[in-house]
């Protein structure tokens, strides 16, 4: 994944503290969930608002499952995808900040629109 922090929207990475490193892992985890061909991966790679959110959605996912399981982007396919089925509540909290990000977005966009 060919990207930096700078192709995403600048208050999000800021807020949820977004780093290189996170980007790495992000990559690493997608990969290792939906094999070398993440259309994940290509959200992301778009940049922009879009981008960011794919990106913020996968970034609080990953850090409530490495905070339980530390090892989990050494597992293989079959034992990451069992970590994420026993802890859907990560996907669900993930949900919640993507949607809670493009919801501020469209907010914003109506207002500057007005």
């Amino acid at each position: 994944m060919a990207v930096s922090l700078t192709d995403f929207d600048p208050q999000a990475v800021a807020k949820y503290n977004i780093t290189v490193d996170d980007l790495r892992r992000v990559e690493r985890y997608l990969r290792l969930l939906q094999g070398s061909d993440t259309l994940t991966l290509r959200d992301i790679a778009i940049g922009g608002y879009y981008g960011t959110s794919a990106l913020l959605h996968e970034v609080v996912e990953l850090d409530i499952l490495l905070k339980r399981e530390p090892r989990l982007l050494e597992m293989d396919q079959e034992g990451a995808l069992d970590c994420w089925h026993a802890n859907e509540d990560a996907h669900a909290t993930a949900l919640a900040a993507e949607y809670g990000y493009l919801q501020g977005w469209i907010q914003r966009l109506f207002v500057s629109a007005q």
